[in-house]
């Protein structure tokens, strides 16, 4: 969700979140790798992060924790 402060100014961003995805499918950690820029962009980004969910990692037919870098582009127009 884009937050209404950062639409009304006009910012957009880029922000790289790390996130280490559990044997479930569910985000357990999320931290930003790179910032956006602008702190309302990044914890909405870091929000929808851990709202998603994965497809587990399966290795030797076990799913497996791992990290995996996720991009979110907060654009306007």
């Amino acid at each position: 969700v884009y937050p209404n402060s950062s639409r009304r100014l006009g910012e957009t961003g880029v922000v790289m979140l790390r996130v280490l995805i559990g044997e479930k499918g569910l985000a357990e950690q999320v931290v930003v790798q790179k910032s956006s820029g602008y702190t309302n962009l990044d914890e909405a980004g870091r929000q929808a992060v851990l709202r998603a969910l994965y497809k587990p990692y399966i290795e030797d037919g076990k799913a497996i924790a791992v990290y995996a870098l996720v991009p979110i582009n907060f654009q306007l127009g």
